[in-house]
């Protein structure tokens, strides 16, 4: 979507089934043009599992803690996870962890 006219539209958290348009007009022109081209990539989403189960994401908590991001944190109850602020999820080590557990 931010790649195709709506760069303001926010990142989905953990749990979403569906994204949140946020504060963008989904009546605008440039929103419905990017739904539209987007349609293919929203059907593949709507297929897929929609969440991990708690035991995986516990191994990526544990492998997140294991390439050096200490206080990342257990999975909630429900599934997902609340990353504290005091995470950095832009740093080098955040995101070569990140890269090191996306399949765990």
């Amino acid at each position: 979507m931010r790649s195709h006219g709506v760069p303001t539209l926010p990142d989905p958290t953990p749990n979403a089934t569906t994204a949140s348009a946020g504060q963008v007009d989904k009546r605008s022109p440039a929103f419905q043009s990017a739904q539209r081209a987007c349609r293919t990539v929203q059907a593949e989403l709507a297929q897929a599992k929609p969440k991990q189960s708690i035991a995986a994401q516990l191994r990526q908590a544990e492998c997140m803690r294991a390439h050096g991001v200490s206080d990342f944190p257990d999975p909630l109850p429900g599934g997902g996870f609340t990353v504290p602020s005091t995470i950095n999820s832009q740093s080098p080590k955040f995101i070569a962890a990140s890269n090191a557990c996306a399949n765990s």
